[in-house]
């Protein structure tokens, strides 16, 4: 049970990002101790961008056991490999 919450929570934090203004999806997946994950952006301003990268380094704070790999990708042409979770604002 504790392992559930432990995901549920890592989950909970990943998706804040998509309340960044601008976030108009996010994509992630999980591949044994890394987790990677894409924060699409439409029209990035110094202020969007700063927001999510405070919010990447709360997350790789608050869970110093796993790895990550934030990329932000501007506009919404690329998309995310099948095998990621994606989630739309």
């Amino acid at each position: 049970m504790a392992i559930q919450a432990q995901k549920l929570k890592k989950l909970k934090a990943i998706s804040e990002i998509g309340q960044v203004s601008n976030v108009n999806k996010i994509a992630y997946a999980q591949c044994g101790q890394l987790i990677t994950v894409w924060t699409f952006v439409e029209n990035p301003s110094p202020i969007t961008l700063k927001a999510i990268y405070k919010l990447e380094q709360k997350i790789m704070h608050n869970f110093p056991d796993l790895s990550f790999d934030f990329s932000v990708i501007f506009g919404r042409e690329q998309e995310a490999p099948a095998e990621f979770v994606q989630e739309f604002f």
